[in-house]
């Protein structure tokens, strides 16, 4: 999940939706590679985020009467990992070979570019966090202050137009959560419930 800072921050130059098709145009082929890297970053994040969010699903089940919140916990993470796939598709199609495509053709990539993944984003990240709030918050697995924390960060994503900062904030939720487990190094055995952590 580190590499979504970098995904993010490498294209976050491209114009808005509202630019010009010259505009879009010039920038798309002056910054191609910027596309093709800020895609390929993407796929990773969402493929190694993928594995951090089943395992954590996995310890979530663990905890006695939460299975469904982690169910539905795991659907959030599914839903934020399409939107990240949906990302970098529409950034690697914009690093590959632009000077083929028409100046309007750049122009509605680069919109759908900002828009079209941004509802998956902003759902994910919205269950996702305030599942996982709800689980910290009944189990005690983890602090109780990042129960808090979740459930900020689920509503700043579920407000949709906020969601960029929840989407921001993410690498540091999961840095610290990876932290954590790690040192406690939790078990898996649904048997043995929290107190393997």
């Amino acid at each position: 999940m580190v590499l979504l800072v970098p995904a993010v921050l490498v294209t976050s130059g491209s114009p808005n939706s509202n630019a010009t098709a010259a505009k879009v145009q010039h920038y798309v082929l002056t910054n191609k590679n910027h596309y093709s890297i800020g895609g390929l970053l993407s796929v990773l994040a969402v493929v190694f985020g993928l594995f951090f969010y089943g395992y954590l699903r996995a310890y979530f089940r663990g905890l006695p009467g939460l299975e469904w919140l982690a169910s539905l916990f795991f659907g959030g993470a599914i839903v934020f990992g399409v939107g990240g796939a949906l990302a970098a598709g529409l950034d690697l199609t914009l690093g590959d070979h632009p000077s083929s495509l028409s100046a309007a053709s750049l122009q509605l990539l680069n919109t759908m570019s900002m828009d079209l993944n941004a509802a998956a984003v902003a759902i994910g990240l919205g269950v996702l966090y305030i599942c996982a709030g709800f689980i910290i918050y009944k189990s005690r697995a983890l602090p109780v202050w990042l129960a808090w924390a979740s459930w900020l960060l689920g509503l700043l994503g579920a407000t949709f137009f906020l969601s960029f900062v929840a989407l921001v904030l993410t690498p540091l939720w999961v840095l610290y959560v990876s932290i954590l487990l790690a040192t406690r190094n939790p078990t898996l055995n649904p048997a043995s419930g929290p107190s393997g952590a």
